[in-house]
């Protein structure tokens, strides 16, 4: 049972000499002069954090993924046609898809889009040696290394890309020239 002014019961177990305990009691209550000022202070941090984060937020570009570049793999399929030429989604590059700050999120969404179209283009070029998806294949992997090693946080979907190449002829002029449109103005 605790009385008043009390932190600690006083029929618990003592480890202390009495003058210790009193000093550590002593330190576990506010005094009635202190009680809310570190709500008070609190507070005031919070609202000038608040404000340095919105006036910050005007200043910088946007760091999520354009949209876009997450729309699907028809349509970074569709805009892979023009390959080796100017490919464009949505009207950006698409190692403009790397925003230097993004979120885990919008890496993993734009990983899923770029995974399920290498994957695609790589069985097409498997069962069609040379052909336009090898071609395709080079572009969308020299693009996303452009994009993606300018800015952090992309090396695990990298490297995922990279993965799918493992049963891809890259030994082929098709893939190479693709991959060195893509790695120069993809």
């Amino acid at each position: 049972m605790l009385l008043s002014g009390e932190s600690i019961p006083r029929n618990a177990m003592r480890t202390r000499p009495a003058a210790q305990r009193e000093k550590s009691q002593d330190l576990q209550r506010i005094a009635l002069t202190n009680r809310g000022i570190a709500s008070t202070f609190g507070a005031a941090l919070a609202g000038m954090l608040a404000s340095v984060a919105l006036a910050a937020c005007g200043g910088q570009a946007s760091s999520s993924v354009p949209s876009p570049c997450v729309d699907g793999s028809a349509a970074l399929r569709a805009a892979l046609a023009a390959a080796p030429g100017d490919v464009r989604v949505g009207g950006r590059r698409l190692s403009d898809c790397f925003p230097r700050r993004s979120s885990q999120g919008d890496v993993e969404n734009l990983g899923t889009v770029f995974l399920d179209t290498a994957e695609g283009l790589a069985d097409e070029s498997r069962r069609r040696p040379g052909g336009a998806a090898l071609l395709r294949l080079g572009f969308l992997i020299g693009a996303a290394h452009r994009g993606g090693t300018r800015a952090p946080g992309y090396a695990e979907l990298l490297r995922r890309l990279d993965s799918v190449l493992q049963t891809v002829p890259t030994a082929d002029p098709a893939f190479a020239r693709g991959r060195a449109a893509g790695a120069s103005h993809g």
